[in-house]
């Protein structure tokens, strides 16, 4: 005699709707020996094993399917979890339980990284790359949205909007966006800044930044071993974030720093050509003619800005670091590059992305937070202090 809820073989295409027959095709017996999860669960394994249930269909929820059988929620939530510790199923946060085969494992969830209006350097391909690469290989679909600002100055969340429309389990945003930040704090959904720090908004688990105040002490330090007085900072409009803790940590070590912001000329070839142009043209306009004395120092907050002013001294014959101390902000392997080692605030960006991404993978596996998280960069002295 067949038990109740056995069957031979799928089931043939009926006129009930796709919603109705979700539901598994047997009925539970309140009077047999077996308990209610007992009997569920075979049942299911069942409907799994003919085929009624294909791979990678959700199941019925958890409420749904209690309903449709007169049982307890717990009844159901015990034949599932059975059938996750089976591998016949896999519990996917904001989507359900899937039917899974050792032949066609599901993804374990949905990371979405949302890039905000940035030039897409090299360093940055990096970073998202390696987070990309390494979550991809622990079983996370790895996906990404662009969120743009117009002329106007207007926000365009409408590629996020449809993202976010989607089952995701995690959110990357590159680079602090407080309007972004709030979208996805009203979403409900976890979520981590790469590149910000901050007060966190509710539902951001971590922010992972480069601190470079240790890096900036010692080479204020140096400085002052060298008898450095003064010193001038050169920054682009949009790289002025090191700023604020420079002038106290340089102050520290009884050195004077000047400040210079460096407009960016308009240049068919992007930014990046853009920022080595106007470090070129600072260097000519201010020595072409031999009128102006060199700083004892230049600090350069961008790597690009850095090497077009290098090359700027090249043309000029002026030589680093004899004629004068040079210090840029690097990223390692990306330079900027001269004939000598010049002293650098340096991070590297595949270890930031390896870091950010053990930080991400320890949520996503343990559930531990990272509130403002920091890697550290470091001074290279290279040739600029050796004289």
């Amino acid at each position: 005699m067949k038990k109740r809820f056995e069957m031979d073989k799928p089931m043939a295409k009926s006129p009930v709707t796709a919603q109705e027959r979700r539901f598994p095709p047997f009925a539970l017996d309140r009077t047999a020996g077996e308990g209610l999860a007992v009997q569920l669960t075979e049942g299911m394994r069942e409907a799994i094993r003919i085929g009624f249930y294909q791979p990678g269909d959700v199941l019925p929820a958890v409420n749904p399917l209690a309903d449709r059988l007169g049982v307890s929620e717990i009844v159901v939530r015990m034949a599932y979890r059975k059938l996750v510790e089976e591998r016949l199923l896999s519990a996917r946060r904001r989507i359900g339980h899937c039917v899974r085969t050792p032949e066609k494992p599901l993804w374990r969830g949905h990371v979405l990284c949302v890039m905000t209006d940035h030039d897409l350097n090299p360093q940055l391909c990096v970073i998202v790359e390696r987070i990309r690469r390494t979550l991809a290989m622990k079983g996370f679909l790895f996906s990404q949205v662009t969120v743009l600002t117009n002329v106007r100055g207007a926000i365009d969340f409408s590629g996020l909007d449809v993202a976010l429309s989607r089952p995701l389990d995690f959110v990357i945003v590159i680079f602090r966006h407080p309007e972004i930040e709030k979208r996805l704090s009203a979403s409900g959904l976890p979520f981590a800044v790469v590149g910000g720090k901050g007060d966190l908004v509710p539902g951001c688990v971590g922010s992972v930044a480069i601190s470079a105040v240790d890096a900036l002490r010692r080479l204020a330090h140096a400085c002052r071993l060298q008898s450095v007085s003064e010193a001038e900072v050169i920054s682009c409009p949009d790289k002025n974030f090191w700023l604020d803790s420079m002038p106290e940590i340089f102050r520290a070590e009884g050195i004077r720093l000047h400040k210079t912001i460096v407009a960016l000329p308009d240049v068919e070839g992007g930014r990046f050509d853009a920022v080595k142009k106007a470090g070129f043209d600072l260097v000519q306009r201010r020595f072409a003619h031999h009128e102006s004395v060199l700083p004892q120092l230049y600090v350069v907050t961008d790597d690009f800005l850095a090497a077009g002013m290098l090359v700027g001294f090249m043309s000029l014959g002026i030589d680093i670091p004899r004629d004068v101390r040079f210090v840029s902000f690097s990223n390692g392997g990306f330079g900027p590059f001269y004939s000598k080692a010049v002293a650098k605030i340096e991070h590297n960006s595949g270890e930031y992305a390896d870091e950010t991404t053990k930080r991400i993978c320890d949520w996503l596996f343990r559930r531990r937070p990272f509130p403002n998280s920091y890697l550290k960069a470091k001074f290279i002295m290279g040739d600029t202090f050796r004289r």
